[in-house]
């Protein structure tokens, strides 16, 4: 049997001196050049740009079902591989696959690497779920929570691979909550680490209301529509109480859906879980959440893998890390699309206004 000890830190693979003169033509000449610096600088910024610029428009015109043609054209082409990475051999056959969920969690194929597709997710758990010799699953969770249909598919897909008899367990890492809590509700075993940010457990909808500020401006949104809550969320105006009315109706409907999954997946009766502290939707640490039933134990990775392979009942199992294997022009337009989700308030393309969301307002 070998330890396990280090496979956290195996998986989380001039000063210069000048002479000044202080004249009025030194520093003229130094002023000259400064400018002269500043200019060639800006003038190669706008060159590499450029550049920037003409690879891009030459990838979207040649790269037919690549990232860019998903993007745009709104296709879903299938990832054919998923990259397995070994982080331990072992002596047996016996496999223990670790699948990342990182970032919001967002429904169908995506190109960010800072968030998780629940398609690319849901293709690693069936590749898991097909390979024989796959006995237990890690879900490595990093992550706020994020839509609320992505999550429940998911959800759906943990199921089924339980049924098949593999085992799957969730180590939790910085934060799993809300969605990420959802779905761990879902597996086997539960390991966070004492300070890891989980809990979370519930349902949120909303956008930005300037009615006020239109009045002020004196502007006004003009709609035509069918039917009276066609523009429920129009948020150029006010809501009426049945609307708002409405809108709640939603938000319970959808929260029960999810007290039903955290007590089925823990073993605590629905009123457990609906009453305060678990179901005011509060954010606990790992510590709090054990001692809720919310958590099994506390640890890391290596105390995962430990009681996965104490749950499959195996020994000496290979330890795979599964990850989509991604395309040059996929990988650019990864680091793009990533870039301009940090540089951009409200992280455009993936919290949109009127969505249901399983998500930490920590996100928000």
């Amino acid at each position: 049997m070998k330890s396990w000890s280090d496979i956290s830190n195996m998986s989380n693979l001039s000063d210069h001196s000048y002479n000044v003169e202080i004249d009025n033509s030194g520093i003229s000449e130094k002023k000259s050049k400064f400018n002269g610096c500043f200019f060639v600088s800006i003038m190669t910024v706008g060159v590499v740009l450029l550049f920037i610029i003409a690879v891009t428009v030459l990838i979207f015109k040649t790269a037919k079902g690549s990232a860019a043609t998903r993007i745009f054209s709104g296709s879903n082409q299938e990832i054919k591989d998923i990259q397995e990475t070994v982080v331990a051999d072992g002596d047996s056959d016996d496999k223990i696959v670790i699948i990342s969920i990182t970032g919001i969690i967002f429904g169908g194929d995506g190109i960010s690497r800072q968030h998780s597709s629940s398609n690319k997710i849901i293709r690693q758990l069936r590749k898991a779920k097909q390979d024989p010799k796959v006995v237990a699953i890690i879900l490595d969770m990093n992550t706020p929570g994020g839509g609320v249909t992505a999550t429940d598919e998911i959800h759906h897909e943990l199921q089924k691979v339980r049924e098949s008899g593999i085992k799957i367990l969730t180590c939790m890492r910085t934060m799993a909550a809300s969605g990420g809590y959802y779905l761990a509700a879902g597996t086997d075993y539960v390991i966070a680490n004492r300070l890891t940010l989980t809990g979370s457990i519930g349902v949120i909808i909303g956008g930005y209301n300037y009615a006020d500020l239109f009045q002020k401006i004196g502007l006004q949104s003009e709609i035509y529509k069918s039917g009276k809550f066609k523009d429920i969320l129009n948020m150029a105006r006010t809501r009426e109480e049945s609307e708002a009315r409405l809108i709640q109706d939603l938000v319970d409907e959808t929260y029960a859906e999810f007290a039903e999954v955290v007590a089925t997946g823990r073993n605590l009766t629905l009123d457990e879980v609906t009453s305060s502290p678990i179901g005011d939707a509060r954010i606990f640490s790992g510590r709090q959440a054990q001692k809720l039933g919310l958590v099994d134990a506390l640890g890391y990775l290596e105390d995962t893998i430990e009681a996965a392979i104490e749950m499959a009942n195996t020994e000496s199992p290979t330890i795979i890390r599964y990850a989509p294997k991604y395309s040059i022009t996929d990988l650019l337009f990864s680091f793009a699309a990533d870039s301009i989700s940090q540089a951009l308030p409200g992280k455009p393309g993936f919290i949109q206004k009127g969505t249901l969301y399983y998500l930490s307002p920590l996100a928000l």
